[in-house]
């Protein structure tokens, strides 16, 4: 199976949805990464998340996000060291802030850079690859109406799972 249907599946509580539920709390940002060049970063429309892990891709991240001096300031080994909240971080976040999200994906992408949007929920929903790779299903529950949540774990030999809600109480008594 594939990691990103097992997340769904993690997170299903939160990937189901029907008329008149209420929304989801909003996620916590206590948490947007482990060094300045692994984390999510702050776009003027949205998040984004890198991964820089090599020695070659630092320079190839200060040159896309247009600020080649960073490369100057420290080696590429103490540009991969540096902390979540540090000075490379704040320039970052700068820079990122300066640009919409499919500006400075486009930009990492195209010097090959790892890097992906961060999707809110309703984003989640829409996303066209996500809905082409069949990650959610739509069944009728007594309770709300067309329910829409995630779809099977996984398929065997090319079959489809069923999936349905959690009965309801007394249901299966």
């Amino acid at each position: 199976t594939c990691l990103a249907n097992q997340r769904v599946w993690l997170q299903s509580g939160e990937l189901t949805t029907y008329a008149g539920r209420p929304s989801n709390p909003p996620g916590a940002t206590d948490y947007i990464g482990i060094s300045a060049l692994q984390r999510f970063y702050e776009c003027s429309d949205g998040w984004a998340v890198v991964a820089v892990t090599k020695p070659a891709e630092v320079a190839q991240f200060a040159l896309a996000l247009g600020h080649p001096e960073w490369s100057g300031g420290m080696t590429a080994d103490q540009a991969l060291a540096e902390p979540v909240d540090g000075r490379l971080a704040e320039q970052a976040a700068e820079a990122f802030m300066q640009l919409t999200r499919d500006e400075a994906l486009d930009r990492l992408l195209s010097r090959g850079i790892a890097a992906a949007p961060s999707h809110t929920l309703n984003e989640f929903f829409q996303d066209a690859w996500v809905r082409e790779n069949g990650y959610f299903d739509h069944y009728d529950s007594a309770q709300w109406g067309e329910v829409t949540g995630p779809a099977r774990y996984a398929t065997f030999d090319g079959r489809g799972g069923f999936v349905r809600g959690a009965p309801a109480l007394g249901e299966h008594t």
